[in-house]
């Protein structure tokens, strides 16, 4: 009994270890004019059709050095293997949404592109990436109207 407990805990600790190293994470940086946060959401297929939500999101609130800078590096981590999307906004007002005008965004915002942005409203496959390991260099540049 005691061999089988011992064999039962290996084997968990095993795929615990297994499971933790397929974990990533995936970085960048996004670039701005101004100074106010940046919304960032971390998304996979499903997910990219709802606003202001993702796998994963965080705020980045611009420091004096990123402002000068023009940047502000970003790093989701515990990431597992699959294809995502990164979106963002620059939440100018404060307000946690990204407004939108009559002809699109009001606000700053940018996506991963993989590809050259489109006319028309971009479907997940236009800023999709896949992660299969650690994902670094992502650059995302805010676009305003």
């Amino acid at each position: 009994m005691k061999a089988l407990r011992s064999r039962l805990i290996l084997t968990l600790s095993i795929s615990s270890l297994s499971a933790a190293a397929q974990a990533f994470d995936v970085s960048g940086s996004v670039h701005f004019t101004q100074k106010a946060p940046i919304r960032v959401y971390l998304v996979d297929e499903e997910t990219s059709k709802r606003p202001f939500t993702g796998i994963h999101s965080l705020v980045i609130t611009p420091d004096s050095k990123d402002v000068s800078r023009g940047y502000a590096a970003f790093r989701f981590r515990e990431v597992a293997k699959g294809v995502y999307g990164i979106r963002c906004f620059q939440d100018i007002n404060g307000n946690g949404r990204l407004d939108k005008g009559m002809f699109g965004p009001s606000e700053p915002w940018g996506l991963s592109w993989n590809q050259h942005r489109t006319s028309r409203w971009p479907s997940f496959r236009n800023f999709s990436f896949t992660v299969q390991g650690d994902t670094a260099g992502i650059t995302i540049r805010l676009t305003e109207r």
